[in-house]
């Protein structure tokens, strides 16, 4: 064993005499060291600067007794080396690893001793220690038990210089050494810890671990015991293909559950952890035993992995779960079982252990655990047990916990036996008061409040205080009357509680007005403020009186509760308060001047807006969004466009306060985009349509007068603006604007993003005599699917202007009459109508266009016509060309590789997935993410992003049947018939027509 060490012993050349040479001779190379004492070093902290795997010569040995030889070896600093920075190590006789560390304090140079402390997953050291000692089968040390209870420490002395690096290593020189799991570096001073380091530890392959067993098992292992990441993740999703015969892999992935993370989490380490539980779960059977002895571990990381693995092994694992309750071998495993098996909320043969457990077992940790795991199940034999529990139990925890649970059955047998167990005199207080909180959150009041009447009739004042605050908590109204009659209790603290509870419940003010009259002004004030803000005459006469009260909270809520109600009053005691150097009052003083509405108070405000206090800067942008004054409303659109924003940028309370003044706001905002310029437009229009969006429909007047503005910015704004509707009236405002040539092309645009609703609207214009609005009427309702369109768009195919437009049009009609028109002009000179035309296609989705373009996609050269054929070819799902684009999987241009894996997306053909677990190794990362889709839509598994796992599963599984056999073919044949019939049902109508007899 070589404990790697020390900055200082590293320096030693020769053999070491004593320690006072080794005193002596432990100097940094740039000169001798001074001395200090203990008592005047200051050290300010560690700095853990490196870490990982280390290359030295060694020196020789010296003895260290809280090691498990008894000894560490000492290198040659000289030769020292950092060969990988990880924290992941392979087990591997000859390897070191470590950290290198400065210590930071005062004086510099000072030369300190501390300890240094290797936590491992557990040493057994075996009698004659030394090479021949194997590493066992499974890969883990000999009798190791789980880790929480075999972990040991390493320990030794260490000396350092401040301010100067210093080292510290452990290393790998026999076999039984060779633990895997997480070693944890920590340096010590003075009895505290000041820095540690984790390293995780992986089993490299055991010695005649892979015989006997399959050519994947063997790659799976190899792929385990590698130091890269992607390897790993590699191996897990092999595993998952391989199920049980991939059982050798069970100690490497229990150990990759040390980096486990959470579904809410971001994955740790490498992420391999991640998919880990779900490869052990398709294990089976054999991964429960090793699963339930790490349940316990010290590391939260392999414990909630371990707990997830299970819970996906299900009924598997529900009788070891129970065996382990039962009988494990130490608490932490048995408690954790127990956790583990209420989560198997539906097997009701789970109760009959714990019911037993919770009984019978001798530790309360674990009839505490047990009884927590039946909260889950609502079986009638868990009341009997929780009531036996109430009655005869001997801690007094298990039986608080055992009443919480007696509540939740909604059973009167639950009620009597609750009440019973309050009214016991003799009881533990602990127990009685979780039976009276479990009755009065889970039971009918009205069966409840008769016995909770009774038991305030305690002398007890703490005793009924207790009580009020329970039922004040249930928020039940049915308790308000209870409460209303200790308002006059003649304990101050029962009445302080009594209508604290009232306010909380929000009972009556019937109940609650006596307290007016209280002496109490605890009991007085709170009920004043409280019937105040629900309009009481009674109250809000008394009110005023506060407002010269001493106490400035009392001032401040009067005054805001008469604003609330525009009461002028408030006037003045808030522009005082508003005043305050207090920032938290003040700025509930401003925002109680903007809810009254005063205008006098408008100069205060917007000088509170200019501060540079966070708090009161808000507080004001809120209250002038309160005040429907002109200057409010040229103040805010002011405070948006400014150039500098105090403190932090506030655009956003400003805009807050603008929607909430409405329509006002929208008129000032429109006029500033007419006489606004530069940075300052550039603000105003980045917040004009939220504004308008949030004010709503009130705002359309106004916008529908802006659109028509000769002013371009206003107009485009405008129109941006009421796009955010969608609705048929924002859509007529903006078909209006067609007719405008500047804005045209944009609101074609907006019409086409607010889609179905601006249809009744286009309609009237397809027979406009402005040629140019008609066509624009007609492509946006083209792009909209309105079927109405279609005619008109295919007679302006004949239009050399609007060809371009109609054929695009056409497309998102989806209509089959406009495969017919379109089918020629994949072969027009034209490349941009060929393209056009090609997406169309592929966009209406008639299979009668995938053969001719498989021709074209073999007679065209150009990367960015074939790109277009295939996109078009994957919209209409054509499987019978699926081997005309696994060909363009293995282009030298990239974006073609994306384009041909997509396509192959969305059709789905089994005869391509060869070619896409192939594609899992392209450059392009866009092009990998399509081919793992792909995969996983044709296969209905997931193997991740790994081919040597897809071409496992491959071997193994057969490809599911599409649902849609040969559907290109069909597709045809199926537009043929329909052709037929619908030719036939025309002639038959004009026979009809023709001889009506």
């Amino acid at each position: 064993m070589s404990r790697l060490v020390r900055h200082h012993y590293l320096m030693l050349a020769g053999p070491i005499l004593s320690w006072i040479t080794l005193f002596l001779l432990a100097c940094p190379s740039t000169g001798f060291t001074r001395s200090f004492t203990d008592d005047s070093v200051v050290i300010h902290g560690v700095e853990i600067i490196e870490y990982g795997l280390y290359e030295a010569d060694r020196l020789g040995r010296i003895n260290e007794e809280n090691t498990s030889l008894g000894s560490i070896t000492v290198l040659n600093e000289e030769t020292v080396r950092l060969a990988e920075r990880t924290t992941r190590i392979r087990a591997e006789v000859g390897k070191k690893f470590g950290i290198r560390y400065i210590f930071h304090g005062v004086p510099n140079k000072a030369y300190i001793e501390h300890t240094i402390r290797v936590i491992t997953p557990g040493l057994n050291k075996p009698s004659d220690p030394g090479p021949s000692s194997n590493l066992p089968q499974n890969g883990r040390a000999p009798n190791r038990q789980s880790a929480a209870m075999s972990q040991t420490t390493e320990q030794w002395t260490s000396h350092a210089t401040l301010e100067q690096p210093a080292y510290d290593f452990f290393g790998f020189e026999y076999e039984w050494e060779l633990v895997p799991g997480t070693w944890t570096f920590q340096i010590w001073y003075k009895n505290r810890m000041l820095a540690e380091q984790s390293f995780e530890v992986y089993p490299a392959a055991a010695k005649g671990l892979a015989l006997g067993v399959s050519q994947p098992v063997k790659k799976v292992l190899e792929y385990m015991t590698s130091s890269e990441c992607i390897n790993c993740l590699r191996a897990v999703y092999m595993v998952k293909v391989l199920g049980k015969e991939a059982s050798p892999a069970l100690p490497y992935l229990i150990n990759a559950l040390s980096s486990y993370s959470k579904d809410n989490q971001t994955a740790f380490d490498c992420g391999c952890a991640k998919e880990a539980p779900a490869a052990i779960a398709a294990i089976g059977g054999a991964a429960v035993a090793p699963l339930i002895d790490n349940l316990a571990s010290n590391l939260w990381t392999v414990r909630e992995g371990a707990t997830k693995a299970l819970l996906l092994l299900g009924e598997t694992a529900i009788e070891p779960l129970i065996t382990t309750a039962r009988s494990g071998r130490n608490l932490d495993t048995r408690r954790c079982a127990l956790q583990l098996l209420g989560e198997f909320k539906e097997d009701r043969r789970i109760v009959p252990p714990l019911i037993e457990l919770l009984k019978t077992d001798y530790f309360p940790e674990i009839r505490y655990a047990a009884l927590e795991a039946l909260q889950q199940f609502k079986d009638p034999s868990v009341m009997i047990a929780a009531e036996e529990v109430v009655n005869n139990g001997k801690d007094a925890g298990i039986r608080s916990k055992a009443a919480e649970l007696l509540g939740g059955f909604r059973e009167q047998r639950a009620v009597e036996r609750l009440i019973e167990t309050y009214q016991k005199k003799v009881e533990d207080y602990q127990v009685r008061e979780a039976a009276l909180k479990s009755l009065v959150h889970n039971h009918d009041p009205l069966k409840v409040a008769p016995f909770v009447n009774e038991l305030l009739r305690e002398r007890d004042p703490l005793k009924r205080v207790t009580l009020l605050q329970t039922i004040s908590a249930s928020d039940d109204m049915n308790y308000a009357t209870i409460l209303g009659r200790h308002l006059v209790d003649p304990d101050i603290r029962v009445r302080e509680v009594a209508v604290e509870g009232l306010i909380k419940i929000k009972t009556s003010g019937d109940i609650l007005r006596p307290a007016l009259s209280s002496a109490d002004h605890k009991v007085r004030i709170p009920a004043l403020f409280e019937l105040a803000r629900r309009g009481e005459p009674a109250a809000l006469n008394i009110l005023p009186e506060l407002l010269r009260d001493s106490n400035s909270r009392n001032r401040l809520e009067a005054a805001m509760i008469l604003a609330q109600k525009k009461d002028n009053r408030a006037f003045e005691p808030l522009m005082e308060i508003a005043r305050f150097k207090d920032s938290e009052a003040a700025a509930t003083a401003i925002r109680g001047l903007g809810i009254l509405g005063d205008k006098r108070a408008l100069d205060l405000i917007r000088q509170a807006a200019n501060q540079e206090n966070l708090r009161i800067v808000q507080a004001a942008l809120e209250a002038l969004g309160m005040m429907s004054y002109p200057e409010a409303i040229t103040y805010l659109i002011d405070y948006i466009a400014a150039d500098h924003i105090p403190s932090l940028d506030y655009t956003y309370a400003a805009r807050d306060s603008l929607i909430k003044l409405g329509e006002q706001s929208v008129i000032a905002l429109i006029s500033s985009l007419r006489t606004a310029g530069g940075r300052r437009l550039l603000r105003i229009r980045n917040e004009f349509k939220y504004v308008v969006k949030a004010v709503g429909r009130a705002s359309f007047p106004h916008l529908a007068n802006a659109i028509k503005s000769p002013i371009i910015e206003v107009k485009k704004n405008t129109a941006e603006a009421l796009s955010l509707f969608r609705e048929s009236d924002a859509a007529s405002i903006l078909v209006t604007a067609l007719f405008d040539r500047e804005i045209r092309h944009d609101i074609e645009r907006y019409l086409r993003y607010i889609g179905q609703p601006s249809v009744k609207s286009l309609l009237h214009l397809t027979d406009e005599k402005n040629e140019d609005v008609r066509f624009s009427a007609l492509t946006i309702l083209g792009a909209l699917g309105e079927k109405n369109a279609l005619k008109p768009l295919i007679k302006a195919l004949d239009n050399d202007k609007q060809r371009i437009s109609a054929i695009e049009a056409l497309g998102g009609i989806k209509e089959p009459k406009a495969v017919k028109a379109l089918l020629p002009f994949l072969k027009d000179e034209n490349a941009n109508f060929r393209m056009q035309a090609v997406s169309s296609l592929g966009l209406i989705g008639d299979k009668i266009a995938i053969a001719p373009l498989v021709d074209m996609l073999g007679s065209e050269n150009d990367h960015n016509a074939q790109a277009h054929i295939i996109e078009a070819l994957g919209n209409l799902h054509a499987r019978t060309a699926s081997q005309n684009i696994i060909v363009f999987l293995k282009n030298e241009n990239g974006q073609m590789r994306i384009t041909a894996a997509r396509s192959l997306l969305n059709i789905a053909a089994p005869d391509s997935a060869a070619a896409l677990v192939e594609a899992l190794d392209d450059q392009e990362s866009i092009a990998r993410d399509y081919a793992y889709s792909a995969l996983k839509k044709i296969t209905q598994a997931d193997c991740g992003i790994y081919p040597d796992a897809w071409r496992l599963w491959l071997e193994r599984n057969a490809i599911p049947e599409p649902a849609e056999t040969q559907q290109d073919e069909m597709g045809i044949l199926e537009y043929i018939a329909q052709f037929w019939a619908k030719l036939l049902k025309q002639l038959l109508a004009r026979i009809i027509h023709l001889f009506p007899w």
